[in-house]
């Protein structure tokens, strides 16, 4: 039989064999623990984004309720408005500044003509005043009761507007009051919120996934659009995957974890439905802060297994050793009585069947040497019976020949 190039004996076989059934099991469960555990971790850091997120869209959302109580109090004061212009402009000042948030307020009729207007910088003129009755923010003060516009840009500073209706004594609609309110409330949420996230980042999207608030300013004055990242994606389509238990790539590159909550004004007795605002909170964390304790685990892990396997590895050597051991004593022993050596015995105590196999094989060897001494007798009486024969036969047959000689 031809030998084929490359073989394991007998201990390698059996070393690998032992380590693999130490290592196995041991591997097997690290890898189904770190798999679960990775994914509770996943789940437990996005838990925690979206309690974030949630956070932050109440302080937003805390902000706007203060705002509309402010429009709230002008609606209050809506009778002295009838009085003389220069009274309705000294109240509408007073409460433009008195806020601090607004930039501008107006006070309309229940046509939507403006009887009122104060701007914190730009001097308003009666000639100024206009209409809006046919405005979508009044159309909606009249319908639902309040207003909230999308976030914009302007001047290079970031805005929202804000409306909210008049009601007489009797409940009857008798106006509107509007607020353009500085937005950058959003701006110190979610910069507050990115430096306590340990290099994670929060920011604010509207419904187009548009950033209208972010750490980094220029994003926002930029308008750019984060509608392929998928938290903004699944937040805003209002589906569940706004809160996604896989990393995924940021704008920056980054893999992250995050998550992502609408900010709905749903408290005013004014509206008669939700005023969803169509801006979403989205907070990310970077997924090697999230999942820093699964790697840790993981390094432990690769550690232990790795002493798990020298230990395995020097077991099963020695474990080897004592049952190849004997086998090769057999196997020098075959090797021994081939070459003629029959006195050779092999000496094995393990106290086992191998042991009793060496013995077995002992007896077999001291069987084959008496067969061989028996032989060797017969041979040399054989030996012995040819020589004296022919000792004994030669002087007859000398007698014989010297005869035969003298007759002849």
């Amino acid at each position: 039989m031809r030998r084929l190039p490359f073989r394991l004996n007998l201990r390698n076989k059996l070393i690998i064999v032992l380590v693999g059934l130490a290592v196995f099991p041991f591997v097997s469960a690290m890898t189904i623990m770190i798999v679960r555990l990775q994914d509770t971790q996943r789940e437990t850091v996005v838990s925690q984004n979206r309690q974030i997120a949630q956070i932050a869209s109440e302080e937003i959302k805390g902000f706007i309720v203060s705002q509309f109580t402010v429009l709230k109090n002008i609606g209050l004061a809506y009778p002295e408005f009838s009085k003389d212009q220069v009274l309705r402009d000294s109240l509408l000042e007073r409460f433009l500044y008195r806020g601090g948030e607004f930039v501008e307020l107006a006070v309309t009729d229940e046509s939507g003509k403006e009887i009122s207007r104060s701007h914190v910088i730009d001097v308003v003129t009666p000639a100024q005043l206009r209409s809006r009755g046919e405005t979508k923010e009044f159309l909606e003060v009249q319908t639902k009761g309040a207003y909230i516009s999308p976030v914009y840009v302007s001047r290079g500073k970031v805005f929202f507007d804000l409306g909210a209706k008049i009601s007489g004594i009797d409940g009857t609609f008798r106006g509107a009051v509007f607020a353009q309110v500085d937005a950058a409330i959003m701006q110190n949420v979610v910069r507050r919120v990115s430096v306590s996230r340990e290099k994670g980042r929060a920011y604010i999207v509207n419904s187009e996934g548009v950033v209208i608030a972010h750490p980094n300013i220029s994003l926002v004055l930029a308008e750019k659009n984060f509608s392929h990242i998928p938290a903004v994606k699944a937040a805003t389509r209002g589906s569940q995957m706004g809160d996604l238990s896989e990393p995924y790539r940021n704008t920056e590159g980054d893999k992250v974890l995050g998550a992502g909550v609408p900010i709905v004004v749903s408290f005013l007795e004014e509206s008669s439905v939700d005023l969803p605002t169509n801006w979403f909170v989205i907070v990310e964390q970077p997924a090697s802060v999230a999942l820093k304790i699964v790697t840790q685990i993981t390094q432990f892990s690769l550690i232990l297994l790795a002493m798990i396997v020298s230990l395995a590895a020097i077991a099963a050597f020695v474990f080897a050793t004592r049952i190849v051991w004997p086998i090769e004593e057999l196997h020098k022993g075959v090797e021994m009585i081939g070459l003629g050596h029959l006195g050779y015995r092999v000496q094995v105590h393990t106290n086992d069947e191998i042991q009793e196999l060496a013995e077995a094989f002992n007896r077999m060897i001291k069987g084959i040497e008496e067969a061989r001494e028996r032989d060797q007798g017969v041979s040399r009486m054989k030996s012995e019976f040819l020589s004296i024969a022919a000792h004994q036969l030669r002087t007859p047959l000398s007698a014989l020949k010297w005869v035969l000689n003298l007759v002849l």
